[in-house]
């Protein structure tokens, strides 16, 4: 594990029971897979992790990351995402673009991308920044929450978090093996599947205007330790009304 940066005070850590309380108090849909939660009470952001135990994502189609075909397969899915926020209460959204097209890096095997989006009803633009750091077994995702305007502002502190993420020994995405199982679809299929999901459950971060849209996922005790590192590197303490 990294060194604890100056300002891992002021870092807390939720598990899962606590960050699904907290989701649910912000107005979220909740799906039941949220493993932990990562927040900086002082700046105001979150990042929300979950696991998805799909296997091993093959990259082999990173150069196929079209960002005008990404965005098609999101506003394609936009009528039955808002018939689902529609049954859930929730004001319809639209997908604007991409402040950040999907990109993969081959040296950090990380994905991600960013999207603009606004709610009926409501005036401005909010942000859904999306991570998906891949390992032997499957993907966990991380999911930044901050307000847009200071989308930024946060990401250098974001980064941070990323980095001080690791898989346990034996679960790297370099140490595939044969025989492990491997997922139905690689890169493409990761942002399509986010896009696809979403049609079935779609929650409003109503607190930070946020769409956490949730992909099919399953805690593989694997990876457990590794929110144990996290919260050992940045001191944080589980709040007891969110235990």
């Amino acid at each position: 594990m990294p060194r604890r940066s100056a300002d891992s005070g002021r870092l807390h850590f939720l598990w899962a029971s606590g960050t699904k309380k907290l989701l649910k108090q912000w107005g979220n849909l909740i799906g039941g897979n949220e493993d932990g939660l990562l927040m900086n009470r002082e700046k105001g952001w979150s990042v929300v992790f979950e696991f998805d135990d799909v296997g091993y994502v093959k990259d082999d189609d990173k150069d196929e990351l079209n960002a005008d075909k990404m965005m098609k397969m999101f506003k394609d899915n936009e009528p039955a995402v808002n018939e689902a926020r529609k049954e859930a209460g929730l004001s319809a959204q639209h997908t604007l673009g991409f402040t950040l097209p999907p990109r993969y890096n081959p040296d950090t095997n990380n994905l991600e991308w960013a999207i603009r989006f606004n709610f009926e009803g409501t005036p401005g633009e909010q942000v859904n920044h999306n991570t998906k750091l891949l390992g032997r077994k499957g993907v966990m995702q991380a999911t930044l929450l901050c307000n847009p305007e200071e989308l930024e502002a946060v990401q250098p502190d974001y980064q941070k978090v990323l980095t001080g993420f690791k898989f346990n020994q034996g679960e790297t995405y370099a140490e595939f093996r044969q025989g492990d199982k491997v997922a139905t679809y690689g890169l493409v299929g990761l942002v399509a599947g986010g896009a696809a999901f979403a049609a079935g459950k779609a929650g409003l971060f109503a607190k930070l205007g946020v769409v956490f849209a949730k992909f099919y996922k399953f805690i593989i005790a694997g990876v457990l330790a590794l929110f144990v590192g996290i919260k050992k590197l940045f001191g944080g303490r589980d709040n007891s009304q969110y235990r």
